[in-house]
């Protein structure tokens, strides 16, 4: 009895832990290195990248003096579920050190999505000044992006749900926080 007790407890501390170590909030500026993922998740990204994001890695390559094979060091990649498997998804934000400013903007930085398992892929990717991870919908994360003006007084919020194999805009809208409102607009697709 006394082990079936120990164990449960140990489990339940393990649950525990694991569920306050996921990281669900992101954005440009948050610390941490993240965690190395395995080989065909880094394989995922670069393949889904876009092409644009694709060519600035190899300029800040050249610009460091870097291998092309060094691409990884300028992406940080944070375990998360996206979904009900046991395998592990990813966040995946660009590195700050070292930094790359091609996967940067003025206050924005990209963000990417993919999903672990067998058959790793890119499931979304735009620029966002933050993404924070919702509960689930349908068995799948919401993901929900902001993005700010540049004078900060708005609020550009964009809810993305999995669909037809990847994560699609669903609900977006404009909040206005100098005069207390929120509009609903529709969502443009990447």
């Amino acid at each position: 009895m006394k082990n079936t007790q120990l164990v449960c407890g140990l489990f339940a501390s393990l649950l525990l832990h694991s569920a306050q170590a996921e990281v669900r909030d992101f954005s440009a500026e948050m610390p941490g290195r993240g965690s190395p993922p395995p080989r065909a998740v880094m394989l995922a990204l670069w393949q889904g990248l876009a092409a644009d994001d694709r060519q600035g890695v190899q300029h800040c390559l050249q610009a460091d003096q870097q291998p092309s094979r060094a691409w990884m060091r300028y992406f940080r990649f944070f375990p998360v579920r996206l979904n009900a498997d046991a395998a592990p998804d990813y966040i995946v934000l660009p590195s700050t050190k070292p930094y790359c400013g091609e996967l940067y903007g003025a206050h924005i930085a990209a963000a990417w999505a993919v999903l672990g398992g067998k058959s790793p892929r890119l499931v979304y990717q735009d620029r966002m000044d933050s993404l924070r991870l919702l509960p689930a919908v349908e068995g799948w994360r919401v993901l929900q992006q902001e993005n700010f003006s540049a004078a900060g007084a708005e609020v550009f919020r964009t809810e993305w749900r999995y669909q037809q194999s990847r994560y699609q805009p669903w609900r977006c809208l404009i909040i206005d926080h100098a005069q207390r409102r929120q509009q609903q607009v529709v969502c443009s697709t990447p």
